[in-house]
């Protein structure tokens, strides 16, 4: 079963509250095991980023944009090669386009694009950048420590919400964001973790991460920007 859930965000005022109503609202209608995916981002919110965490706990599988970025501000950042993990999440040992500083250099040198924003920080959801037809990452899309992997999200042929019958090309991380979560249904459809009933829900969604993960293509996205992890979304 799909849901899609709207909320109004008319004023800037009512944006939290109502986008923390909508994922209060999956969490007490979900179906477990569910996909969640959150389109959108927004400045950092310990709020939001607690809300993300309780649908996580729930044994939801939750998916977030990484957001927008200047192409100058890619520029103008350098990143951790590896070794630091978001949260209770282990370090990975990743590709990287380039070495950075290390944690110890000091936080503010983390605090850039997707890591700014939530719920894109928080370690209880799968962080989405996007790339382009040619496996680039675009000028415009967030990067970064708190980015867990690419996958397409320019140019993608889609529904247009204004009409039902009518399709668009669109561009953004929310469209990469999609994809990954599709990969997620399909291993909680296909029964890939093959984990028993007994397993905590909370495992069960790292399970899920980790094989996404460990099944994308690395080293293959270009312009992925400093430190950021060079994963690029493959199902296999």
């Amino acid at each position: 079963m799909t849901m899609t859930i709207t909320t109004s965000i008319a004023r800037q005022s009512e944006m939290f509250h109502n986008y923390v109503a909508g994922l209060d609202w999956v969490l007490q209608n979900k179906v477990s095991p569910c996909v969640v995916v959150l389109a959108l981002s927004t400045g950092g919110s310990q709020v939001l980023d607690e809300a993300v965490k309780t649908l996580h706990d729930a044994g939801c599988v939750v998916v977030a944009a990484a957001g927008r970025s200047s192409e100058q501000a890619k520029t103008e950042r350098s990143w951790p090669v590896l070794g630091w993990s978001r949260g209770l999440r282990a370090p990975l040992p990743v590709a990287t386009s380039a070495p950075g500083p290390t944690p110890e250099a000091g936080m503010d040198d983390f605090l850039h694009e997707a890591c700014r924003r939530s719920p894109a920080r928080s370690p209880y959801v799968m962080t989405v950048a996007a790339s382009d037809s040619v496996d680039a990452a675009p000028s415009w899309s967030n990067t970064g420590l708190c980015v867990d992997l690419f996958a397409p999200g320019q140019d993608i042929y889609t529904v247009n919400f204004k009409n039902d019958d009518d399709y668009l090309y669109a561009s953004g991380t929310a469209m990469a964001t999609a994809y990954v979560a599709g990969a997620a249904a399909i291993h909680l459809a296909d029964g890939v973790m093959e984990a028993p009933d007994t397993l905590p829900s909370q495992l069960v969604n790292e399970l899920i991460r980790m094989r996404i993960l460990k099944d994308a293509s690395t080293c293959n996205v270009m312009e992925a920007g400093e430190g950021t992890p060079n994963r690029l979304l493959y199902i296999m």
